[in-house]
């Protein structure tokens, strides 16, 4: 029974890491250090391409994406028009649209500002969907998932 549940859980679930840098949907958020930590999540169409995951920051990126919303992130280093990108520059991390190599807010209220080459901007990813409550594992199934993902998740660590 317990390895039938195993194996219901791992055809169900995935492991992504959750980037402890959030991706401001405003000016941008300094890179930290701290090692990305382990995310569960419920495996669907949308979030299988995800090479990570990362928490939005702010309102500018309203009324798509919200604070406190988790993206999943395709790690892209160009992009298309109207992607949904985070960019990297020296003020941080940001999650922005693209459209004509520039950056822009949905939020008409917060717009993003006049950007140069100094700014040195970069794509780092796309993002591929956002992370809904029902592809978020329980509190109960969180804790079934760290014993089925235990290898995984030595790996992540080490």
């Amino acid at each position: 029974e317990l390895a039938e549940q195993s194996n219901v859980m791992k055809a169900t679930y995935s492991i992504l890491p959750l980037e402890e840098t959030p991706a401001a949907a405003g000016e941008g958020f300094m890179f930290s250090d701290v090692p990305a930590e382990p995310f569960f999540f419920k495996v669907n169409s949308v979030n299988q391409s995800a090479d990570r995951i990362i928490r939005v920051s702010g309102d500018s990126m309203l009324p798509v994406y919200h604070d406190g919303d988790f993206v999943y992130v395709k790690d892209a280093d160009h992009a298309y028009n109207n992607d949904i990108v985070i960019a990297a520059y020296h003020n941080g991390l940001v999650i922005k649209r693209y459209y004509n190599n520039r950056l822009y807010s949905l939020n008409d209220n917060l717009p993003f500002g006049e950007k140069t080459e100094s700014d040195n901007i970069r794509i780092v990813g796309k993002v591929v969907g956002i992370v809904e409550d029902d592809e978020m594992p329980t509190k109960d199934e969180k804790s079934i998932l760290q014993n089925v993902f235990s290898d995984e998740l030595t790996k992540f660590y080490n």
